[in-house]
């Protein structure tokens, strides 16, 4: 039996080149980070509930260039978490410096995407960690024992970061590329 989606899809010439897996079966693949797997897993095949909730720009790079979102777009994202962590902390700017040679390098097809995106993830890390309310929440976890309050504070600024990821990849762009689209608003 065909869906009514697939019917819609052809009769508007937008078919799908080829049909990818799960989301987390994308992000386990990566073998970087087997909890985003295991959170994706709870999604199932909802390709815009693990998009538009993910809480890490880090997971979102990376189903973002596996699923093929131009790459330009991908460097843009990144450029802009870059700058966000170099405007909160002073001490991110040498880590942004090696991140966006990296970047470069990928784009020149010298380096695995993996590489810009450690390095993403440490120029966020610092900025994060800078942070007076996380550093705040640290101290007060730390001498009251509320680990909770800390990592409460360091997922909301992680999920600042993802949410930057998101303004210059719109979930529609990404679920035109997860689904091979031919024709869209964003091919």
């Amino acid at each position: 039996m065909i869906a009514v989606e697939d019917i819609v899809r052809r009769f508007l010439g937008l078919e799908r080149k080829n049909r990818q897996p799960p989301l987390w079966r994308l992000l386990e693949e990566t073998k970087r980070f087997p909890y985003a797997a295991d959170w994706a897993r709870g999604y199932g095949t909802d390709v815009i509930g693990v998009w538009s909730e993910c809480p890490r720009s880090d997971w979102l790079v990376l189903l973002a260039v596996k699923v093929g979102v131009d790459n330009e777009r991908v460097v843009t994202a990144i450029n802009s978490c870059i700058e966000e962590a170099s405007r909160i902390s002073a001490l991110v700017p040498p880590v942004g410096r090696e991140a966006l040679d990296a970047l470069d390098d990928w784009v020149a097809g010298n380096t695995p995407i993996e590489h810009a995106v450690d390095l993403m993830l440490r120029c966020i890390e610092q900025a994060i960690e800078d942070q007076p309310d996380v550093r705040e929440a640290w101290k007060i976890a730390r001498r009251f024992n509320l680990v909770d309050r800390y990592e409460e504070s360091y997922h909301l600024a992680h999920r600042r970061f993802a949410n930057l990821i998101r303004e210059h990849l719109p979930s529609e762009y990404f679920e035109s590329a997860y689904h091979g689209l031919e024709h869209g608003p964003y091919r």
